[in-house]
């Protein structure tokens, strides 16, 4: 206790030596009166007003060093604080052995003089090693890629699903659009046609084929009968019966005024507005009609078969309409371009030409045909086919013939007649004689006055064949 009195005196000492220092001056000041001015008179000075401030605190933190009776909770006097347990030994020899500044800043909290130190940051672990897939795990993940395999799969299907949709609609939409334009001729104006030998060679072989397979009182389902030109051939036949079939109405509409103008009609004719090769032909039939009619003696496609080969649902569905419409030892007949026609163009092109034809017709490929003549795929071989006064580029595909007649037999439908154009007029003709009366009738004549066809339009004929299948029981 006499040691911290001592030292409380030393520092009050020291401080009251410090600022007699620092008001030396003040003190010795003096009025005009010769009197002395007290050190309060001069307290307005900076130096005045900070010595005392620096004595005080100087002063109270000795004052907290020596401690005092602490008191408890009830106010009780307590123990006396102990120095040596409240302070460090060192830090109280420095204060009181530092000037009254130094002992300032001794004093300050460490929490204002000093930041903590920053938190350093915990140490990283290592690495952890990787552990091979269980083989439950890689199952599962040969399961999760078999999936996105198959999703992706049937992505691509589903678009190619919907490319081939819309291209279908688009053909259908430019077939049907092109012959519902077709005008209509009559037979005046047919005459002045620049192919005028081609089309009466043409329709001298459907009538060759119409009398060759048509029997008396047959009744006929003619799908994609067009504008009717059929009508007076069948006629002529002695039919009993007529169901007309056609996508684009207008020709359709055209069919039924031509058969209602006819000057005799010795047969009963219906006309209907469908697609005969993308839907069931129930579909567009009334019920009654189709239970009263069918099944029919001789189903007929002049000319239109190929839009069926743009792809295997379509072929297929046409099929099944033919067959599903003849009765057992019906008649399937029909005239398509020739696929060994086409293949025989093809060997002679070019390399790199996709095109061929003259002044009467063109046949354009969109891809390169193989020059083998081998088509990477039976469907959808598509080309543009011109001609002249008759058909405006319009997009068409190859029927290769093997295909069709393996495929038709899959619906009872047995192969019984296949030839060219030429053949069928150089047979036919050679066979009855009295078929030239129908020639010199229907102006198959060349120039020299021979029966038959000549030139640009003879080649243009030679693009064609005509079929015939019976169906089979079963």
């Amino acid at each position: 206790m006499p040691d911290q009195l001592e030292a409380t005196n030393r520092v009050i000492a020291l401080g009251t030596e410090t600022a007699a220092g620092t008001t030396e001056k003040d003190e010795s000041a003096v009025d005009d009166n010769g009197k002395s001015i007290p050190s309060s008179a001069s307290a307005s000075t900076d130096t005045k007003v900070n010595a005392p401030v620096t004595v005080l605190e100087v002063v109270e933190k000795p004052r907290s060093l020596t401690g005092s009776k602490r008191r408890d909770n009830h106010g009780a006097p307590g123990k006396e604080a102990d120095f040596s347990t409240t302070a460090d030994s060192s830090n109280k020899d420095a204060l009181l052995s530092a000037s009254p500044a130094d002992a300032k800043v001794a004093a300050t909290p460490s929490s204002v003089s000093e930041r903590p130190p920053e938190p350093k940051s915990p140490p990283r672990s290592p690495p952890r090693k990787l552990k091979r897939p269980s083989a439950a795990a890689r199952r599962t993940h040969e399961v999760r890629d078999q999936e996105v395999a198959k999703r992706r799969q049937m992505e691509v299907h589903e678009s190619q699903r919907v490319q081939t949709e819309l291209s279908r609609r688009s053909t259908d939409s430019v077939v049907r659009q092109h012959y519902n334009a077709r005008p209509d001729q009559g037979v005046a104006q047919r005459q002045y046609s620049p192919i005028i030998k081609l089309k009466s060679f043409n329709n001298f072989i459907k009538s060759v084929l119409i009398k060759r397979f048509a029997n008396r009182d047959d009744v006929v389902l003619d799908m994609g009968c067009g504008k009717g030109g059929d009508l007076l051939k069948w006629d002529i036949a002695g039919i009993r019966g007529y169901i007309g079939i056609d996508v684009a109405d207008v020709s359709i509409n055209q069919a039924s005024d031509r058969y209602k103008n006819m000057r005799r009609r010795r047969f009963w004719a219906e006309f209907f507005t469908g697609d005969a090769f993308g839907m069931p032909l129930s579909a567009h039939l009334p019920r009654d009609m189709h239970e009263a009619v069918f099944p029919v003696d001789i189903v007929t496609m002049q000319f239109c078969m190929h839009y069926a080969f743009e792809n295997e649902q379509k072929a297929r569905q046409m099929l099944e309409n033919v067959s599903k419409s003849l009765r057992r030892g019906g008649k399937f007949i029909g005239t398509i371009p020739s696929s060994d026609a086409i293949i025989d163009h093809i060997s002679n092109l070019p390399p790199g030409k996709k095109e061929w034809g003259n002044s009467v017709y063109s046949v354009r490929f969109y891809n390169e045909p193989p020059r083998n003549g081998i088509f990477r795929s039976p469907f959808g071989q598509r080309y543009s086919f011109f001609l002249e006064d008759a058909v405006e580029d319009v997009p068409e595909y190859v029927v290769p013939f093997e295909i069709f007649r393996a495929m038709a037999e899959d619906y009872k439908l047995e192969l019984i007649y296949r030839k060219g154009f030429h053949e069928v007029f150089e047979d036919e003709t050679s066979e009855h004689p009295e078929l030239f009366d129908i020639c010199r009738r229907m102006g198959v004549t060349k120039r020299d006055g021979s029966y038959g066809i000549e030139g640009d339009q003879r080649e243009a004929a030679g693009f064609y064949l005509a079929f015939a299948f019976e169906k089979l029981a079963g």
